[in-house]
């Protein structure tokens, strides 16, 4: 969409301090989250915005995907590794 309308997406990157807390079980229901989310002693988000990906950088779908992918990889190393 960002493509065909020209528009810039501003990419944020969201992770929790606790993050083993809020991951998913593969067997875990929507309500069982919720309650084990509101049981966790550490709920604080930390968010990061970063410069806009600029639709005008790049040539066709595929390459825009393999950036914002390739930033994405860089941000879960930085701040969950």
């Amino acid at each position: 969409m960002s493509l065909e309308t020209g528009v810039p997406i501003v990419p944020v990157f969201l992770h929790y301090e606790a993050q083993a807390d809020f991951a998913w079980g593969d067997d875990e229901t929507l309500p069982q989250k919720i309650r084990h989310i509101m049981r966790t002693a550490n709920r604080r988000a930390n968010y990061h915005v970063f410069e806009p990906f600029h639709p005008s950088d790049f040539a066709d779908r595929e390459s825009y995907s393999a950036h914002a992918r390739a930033r994405f990889g860089e941000w879960q190393r930085r701040f969950l590794e």
